[in-house]
């Protein structure tokens, strides 16, 4: 299978076509975002309605707020993609793209210590239920 390389688009500067062109835009959201700009942060984007913190690290990759002379440098002198380095970068809610409501590690500990509680907790209320029968 052949990949297909999508272009990154600007959100300041891109026309309806080009933002439409994005996966995962169509041409109503797309109108939207114009409709918003400009943005300062592409975590700006999450004002607009349609767009939450998933569907903008979706569209990560493929969008960006420099001009196309600036990300064709950036690309040329970075072994690194412009997406991993704005997604390592940012400090938006959005920074674990698997799990965008825990910003941090602690967080994922502290989630893994109330599930395990409540199973133990659970499993104990279990067996004294059963042994008051």
């Amino acid at each position: 299978m052949s990949e297909v390389h999508q272009p990154i688009v600007n959100v300041n500067e891109g026309t309806l076509k080009e933002l439409i062109s994005v996966n995962g835009l169509g041409p109503s959201l797309s109108q939207r975002i114009i409709e918003g700009r400009p943005y300062e942060q592409l975590s700006d984007l999450v004002r607009v309605s349609g767009i939450n913190d998933l569907k903008l690290a979706s569209l990560l990759p493929f969008i960006t707020l420099e001009d196309r002379e600036e990300q064709t440098r950036q690309q040329k002198t970075s072994p690194e993609s412009f997406a991993e380095k704005h997604v390592e970068s940012s400090s938006e809610p959005c920074r674990g793209i698997t799990f965008p409501l825990f910003e941090i590690s602690k967080d994922h500990q502290a989630a893994f210590l109330i599930v395990l509680g409540g199973f133990f907790l659970g499993f104990f209320m279990l067996l004294l239920r059963r042994r008051c029968k």
